[in-house]
Parts: structure tokens; sequence; C-alpha cells
């Protein structure tokens, strides 16, 4: 699972891909924002369309010294997995779901008192 993504710590690791392991990234992100938004919900649109993009945009530039700014925020998970911080989208995603089930239990219990 990732096999792609799992090498990649930051856009130095995406400039020395060849095209198919390219491709392959693209396949690993699109697997891995599938599984994080089927878990907790989120908005797949802009991030599944900017899948190309921003490994593109990574690949060309020179990141982080070529700025690159988004019109949402919801379309950075791609950049950020490219930049190193992958896991920080994973963790959130299982705190996230923490603080729901928490909260859901909450309101459970305040309703049958």
């Amino acid at each position: 699972m990732y096999e792609i993504l799992n090498k990649i710590n930051g856009p130095e690791d995406v400039k020395k891909l060849n095209i198919k392991e390219l491709e392959n990234l693209a396949e690993d992100i699109r697997e891995a924002l599938f599984n994080r938004l089927t878990k907790i919900g989120g908005h797949c649109g802009p991030n599944f369309g900017m899948v190309e993009a921003e490994i593109a945009l990574h690949y060309v530039f020179n990141s982080p010294k070529d700025k690159i700014v988004f019109d949402v925020s919801h379309q950075s998970y791609p950049h950020k997995m490219l930049t190193g911080r992958k896991k920080a989208i994973f963790v959130m995603s299982i705190l996230v779901m923490t603080l729901a089930i928490l909260i859901q239990k909450r309101v459970s219990m305040t309703c049958l008192i």
C-alpha cells in the first residue's frame, strides 16, 4: 500500500521519479485520499482534481522556494502529502474520528437524561 507515496518526504523526492513512478504516485495519492475521505468525510472533488497538477508543480518548480498558492485549502491534501506532511493528514483523521465518536456518545447520553 502506497509504495511510491511512502518514499516521498519532500518535493526533491518527486523530482527523482520516472514517468511510470509519477503515474503510480498519483494512484497512491488518490487511494490515500479515498481511504481518508471515506472514513471521516471531507472535500473529495477539489483534492482528486489536483493530484496530477500538484505532482507536476512539484516536479517542475522548486518548492518551497517557488511559492504555490491554492484558491481553497481543501485542494491542498496532495500538496501536503508531497511536502513531508502526509502523516499529519492521517493522524488528524484518527483524531477527528475519535472526537466525533466522543461527541456522539456525549449527545446520546445527554438525550437519555
